[in-house]
């Protein structure tokens, strides 16, 4: 378990209306929307809203090649977004 929180980021970008604000991730709550830029590891289990990006899971799923997410998909908090611009709802 300890591990698993070792991959999460320090930081969220919490996105309120037009807005844009870093939070520690210990703020995170439900139903917040988060932003992810490509590069970034994104910082807690979510469901993409706006968007699409390949995202990095090999580190928790083992699989080698990055994922194609879209809307709709979900991800897993501590994987890569290695290409995309990703709007979560946490």
């Amino acid at each position: 378990m300890k591990n698993l929180l070792s991959l999460t980021p320090p930081t969220a970008r919490l996105l309120s209306g037009s807005t844009e604000k870093i939070i520690p991730w210990s703020e995170i709550q439900p139903g917040q929307h988060l932003l992810v830029l490509p590069g970034e590891t994104i910082p807690t289990d979510g469901k993409i809203l706006e968007g699409h990006a390949s995202v990095e899971e090999s580190i928790l799923t083992g699989e080698p090649l990055p994922v194609e997410k879209f809307v709709g998909d979900s991800v897993l908090g501590g994987t890569l977004s290695t290409g995309g611009r990703l709007l979560l709802l946490a």
